[in-house]
């Protein structure tokens, strides 16, 4: 391992099974967590992923260990890469006081070719010189775009247009999906990336699947590309998402996606009634508990997958809300994992309930 690396930068690093590389790198880079300047590392049946200089994922590895065996995090040096600008887009910045370089963002989302970022009061007056300096040191990226918020009960993302192409309509590439989207018409992260190809990996051959909310369909097409027998429902509110989940159906050549436009609690009872479903998917993450009630009612002994924004000292009460919900139902647990996928703010977590109910 030692002769493959040099001593020239020293990090923090993920190490993994060569079997979970791809999975664990799309995810640090989801995150924004890769430290892409370094060369990645070998040790035998192992990769070591560099993290970022200011990393904070070292603060939670816990939460990595819950990820799966064989995750571990060390302190090695690595080798840069060479023509790799070190900074980033921080490199090609012009005009930003000094002073405010502690404000600029760690990270932001790229979506195809288009990049969302967040950015702090402190230096949004400079937003124009930081695009500018994004689409420097991304060549393949043709327009950015502040994130304002998202609002709405459709979560969609206000936006402020920065630099380069003035359009929101782009195609996302992941793992071997391709996914139309316009990120001023409907919600799609990038950073459920590993979670989508985690959840493909775990579908059986052929199960009937509720994707509750399904936007544009990422989760609903890599369930139906890993599971071509299996019969999924993606039901979302906003007809926009409709339309390019419907596109996205055709784009990846998947016939076993049944798309739903309406309210997910109105059809769910009348979805449920041919028969249980085996799985069903709730990435709706500020409300999703309020919704479990009536997955519940439709569901066989399977699993439900519950994403769940909240703050850490609440994790406690919410898998408590959750058993209760359960066999106040008349129905029984036969596993229940909680892991924490990312932070969202200091103090709050955006979680995955993994729970296999049993007869």
């Amino acid at each position: 391992m030692r002769a493959s690396m040099t001593e020239d930068v020293k990090r923090l690093a993920i190490r993994v099974r060569k079997s979970r590389g791809e999975e664990i790198r799309r995810s640090l880079l989801d995150m924004g967590e890769l430290d892409t300047t370094l060369r990645i590392g070998k040790d035998g049946d192992f990769l070591l992923f560099p993290l970022r200089e200011d990393t904070r994922l070292s603060e939670n590895i816990e939460n990595w260990r819950l990820w799966g065996k064989g995750i571990g995090i060390v302190s090695l040096g690595f080798e840069k890469i060479k023509g790799r600008i070190v900074g980033g887009y921080r490199e090609c910045l012009n005009g930003l006081p000094e002073g405010l370089r502690p404000f600029l963002p760690s990270s932001f989302d790229v979506i195809g070719d288009l990049v969302v970022i967040k950015l702090q009061r402190e230096v949004e007056p400079f937003g124009g010189n930081i695009a500018s300096a994004i689409l420097e040191s991304h060549p393949g990226i043709r327009g950015v775009f502040q994130d304002l918020g998202v609002k709405g009960s459709f979560r969609i993302r206000v936006l402020r247009h920065l630099a380069g192409e003035n359009r929101t309509l782009t195609i996302h590439k992941e793992y071997d999906m391709r996914l139309k989207t316009d990120i001023a018409k409907v919600y799609f992260t990038p950073r459920l990336a590993g979670e989508r190809h985690r959840l493909s990996r775990m579908i059986g051959k052929s199960e009937r699947v509720l994707d509750m909310f399904a936007g544009i369909g990422p989760f609903s097409i890599a369930l139906a590309r890993a599971s071509p027998a299996s019969e999924i429902h993606a039901v979302d509110a906003n007809p926009d998402a409709i339309i390019l989940m419907e596109e996205n159906i055709r784009l990846n050549k998947v016939e076993n996606i049944i798309p739903h436009q309406g309210d997910a609690r109105e059809l769910t009872p009348a979805l449920g009634g041919k028969r249980p479903f085996d799985r069903a998917l709730m990435n709706l993450p500020h409300s999703s508990l309020e919704f479990l009630d009536t997955v519940l009612d439709v569901m066989g002994y399977g699993w439900i997958h519950l994403y769940d924004i909240l703050k850490r000292d609440e994790l406690k009460a919410h898998r408590r809300f959750i058993k209760d919900l359960v066999e106040n139902k008349g129905m029984n647990i036969l596993t229940l994992s909680s892991r924490e996928i990312k932070g969202y703010s200091p103090v709050e977590a955006f979680v995955v309930h993994d729970l296999k109910l049993k007869g």
